[in-house]
């Protein structure tokens, strides 16, 4: 019945069926009480099938809380003991007072910093995209060229080149600001608040950036992978949402107020360690959630199939 309806649907930002067709449409009609037979059992049958929906996905928000929660404690506490022992790191670090409420303690061997004290010793570079006059506009768009990257291009902690935009190459090269490179850290600040990605590998000699994103450069004595993940923990997020919520109704937090937030840098080499860690253990957790999330699916086509079924 679904599938009869949509094919008579028309208008492509809002489609709607014609009242008139539906009310044409022929259904077929079992006697009553065989009626009756076919509700209680697909009443039965389906409670069943979305009850274990259900517990799928409770499993999959614990696994997404397991994740978060490992890379909190990862960038502001270190790694597991059994992981830094491996990595040839003190298995139980001395800690020291932070000097920040939220985050009482670190290793003794971390610094508390703030981003424009790294930007000031050159260790970072950060900038977001064009505003006012020189922001690309819809009609400058290409089916090819530069990618014009918005926050919801940010996808899985990278850029998803089929569905962002594009702009010609001499436009993008008239441009100011927000050319980001392969390697550089992105992080959303606008409306869409503490999204985060990497730029990948591509083909583009480099992406442009609306005002919604920055990026952050590393140049020396920060892992950009380290970054990435650290941008991804609660203590980041938390600063984040704080500042956004201060604001309009629309979070914002710009490049002013980013300046002004804290970081948590161990030295070098752990955070190197640390990244690496935290790329194998997501990994592990990202395809448990895949597995249920394709059996969520599974679940819901057989769901499908049992009420037509049952129906015709």
């Amino acid at each position: 019945f679904i599938k009869l309806v949509d094919s008579s649907t028309y208008g492509s930002k809002m489609p709607r069926a014609n009242w008139d067709f539906i009310g044409n449409c022929v259904l077929p009609i079992p006697p009553p009480v065989e009626q009756e037979a076919i509700a209680e059992f697909l009443d039965r049958e389906t409670e069943r099938i979305d009850r274990l929906v259900t517990r799928k996905q409770e499993l999959i928000e614990r696994l997404k809380e397991k994740r978060a929660a490992l890379i909190s404690r990862t960038v502001t506490r270190g790694l597991p003991p059994a992981a830094a022992r491996a990595a040839g790191f003190p298995e139980n670090p001395t800690f020291r007072t932070s000097g920040l409420d939220e985050l009482p303690e670190i290793p003794s061997d971390w610094k508390v910093s703030k981003v424009w004290l790294e930007r000031v010793a050159r260790n970072i570079e950060y900038q977001d995209g064009n505003h006012g006059e020189l922001h690309p506009k819809t009609e400058d768009y290409v089916s090819d060229g530069i990618p014009f990257i918005m926050a919801n291009h940010i996808v899985a902690g990278q850029i998803d080149f089929t569905i962002c935009n594009y702009i010609e190459p001499e436009l993008a090269a008239s441009l100011r600001i927000g050319f980001a490179r392969t390697g550089d850290v992105l992080l959303t600040h606008k409306g869409t608040i503490g999204r985060v990605g990497l730029v990948q590998e591509n083909r583009f000699p480099y992406v442009v950036l609306t005002p919604q994103v920055t990026y952050y450069r590393c140049l020396r004595h920060i892992s950009a992978r380290y970054l990435f993940w650290f941008f991804q923990g609660r203590y980041w997020q938390d600063q984040m949402y704080l500042i956004s919520s201060l604001g309009t109704t629309r979070g914002y937090v710009g490049l002013l107020d980013q300046r002004a937030l804290n970081l948590i840098l161990p030295p070098l080499p752990e955070q190197v360690t640390i990244a690496s860690y935290l790329d194998a253990e997501t990994v592990k957790l990202d395809a448990l959630v895949a597995t249920v999330e394709a059996a969520i699916e599974r679940l819901q086509e057989y769901r499908t199939a049992l009420i037509t079924a049952a129906v015709t």
